[in-house]
């Protein structure tokens, strides 16, 4: 699984920089690292709001926060580095 995130964080690193040179943007580390994080940050909330509504009807957790929340921060460093050598 990390395998496949790790290649998908080199891919949109890649589409964000050709993107970004063809539209004339020099700036591509702020662009990149927006890219890198918006797609984590998505599936973390939907992740938490699911969590939040399991605990307001008491019902029985598939998986513990805190695990959710240490497979975000693993999934931020992969991507975000990741997105980065792929825009280089």
């Amino acid at each position: 699984m990390m395998v496949v995130l790790a290649l998908f964080g080199v891919v949109n690193g890649y589409v964000t920089a050709r993107y970004l040179k063809f539209f004339g943007n020099t700036d591509f580390k702020m662009s990149v690292a927006i890219s890198a994080l918006v797609l984590p940050l998505f599936i973390m909330g939907v992740f938490f709001v699911e969590l939040g509504l399991a605990y307001i009807q008491k019902q029985p957790l598939r998986f513990s926060a805190a695990k959710t929340l240490a497979r975000v921060i693993g999934w931020y460093l992969l991507n975000g580095a990741m997105c980065f050598i792929g825009a280089y």
